[in-house]
């Protein structure tokens, strides 16, 4: 039987890549094999598929995962982030220095869209084909309880021992901003632009997969 891990960003999947790939690079582009055997990790590109393979995926509160881009954005704006952005054409801002709820309001929701959380970076097209009937999703975590969830991946792929999420990437860097720092008219916004993103979590708390204590600890 194989695995795939599907990695929706700023779920962890930078995270748990680093800790079943040896020797691991960011922004690898092909499937990679981890040290657990028949485990694959599929890239941003890939959707679930009702096909032979069993999947395992993170999600995150989408608010949160938005702030995330933000200071990811931030930080890639000291460098040169051609060879992973190329297609918001519209991603021509230099994030540091700019404040995210004027960010939020200047912008429309398109665009806004588009940038963050578009494309294959969006939950409901990874899932949209996930139905009460499907029985190849061995399970999904969340990044709120990552490192409970490694360890309920390892006990359902009959594994042990395997060392914890690496800290590299679970450590916040000091200068990333909080959801707390979003005012209300710009969460108003973003909780409009993000409504699919909180349907496909509590689709997959109907379905089982999520505990439904799940939506009290996110902005739902």
């Amino acid at each position: 039987m194989k695995y795939k891990i599907l990695h929706l960003p700023k779920t962890g999947g930078t995270a748990l890549k680093s800790s079943l790939i040896p020797g691991y690079k960011r922004h690898d582009k092909k499937y990679m094999k981890s040290i657990i055997p028949e485990v694959y990790f599929c890239n941003h590109n890939e959707f679930y598929k009702n096909d032979k393979y069993i999947y395992v995926f993170f999600v995150r509160d989408p608010l949160r995962r938005f702030v995330s881009h933000f200071n990811f954005f931030k930080y890639a704006s000291k460098y040169d982030t051609s060879e992973y952005f190329t297609e918001p054409k519209d991603f021509s801002h230099n994030f540091i220095g700019i404040n995210i709820n004027d960010f939020i309001l200047e912008n429309n929701k398109e665009s806004l869209f588009n940038i963050f959380m578009g494309r294959h970076r969006s939950l409901n097209k990874m899932i949209k084909n996930i139905n009460e009937n499907t029985n190849n999703v061995l399970m999904v975590g969340t990044l709120e309880s990552l490192n409970d969830d490694f360890v309920k991946m390892q006990k359902k792929l009959n594994v042990k021992n395997i060392k914890p999420i690496t800290k590299t990437y679970t450590n916040k860097k000091p200068d990333n901003l909080k959801v707390d720092v979003i005012n209300q008219n710009a969460k108003l916004k973003l909780r409009e632009i993000l409504n699919d993103e909180y349907e496909s979590i509590l689709k997959l708390v109907n379905l089982g997969y999520l505990p439904k204590e799940y939506l009290k600890n996110i902005n739902y």
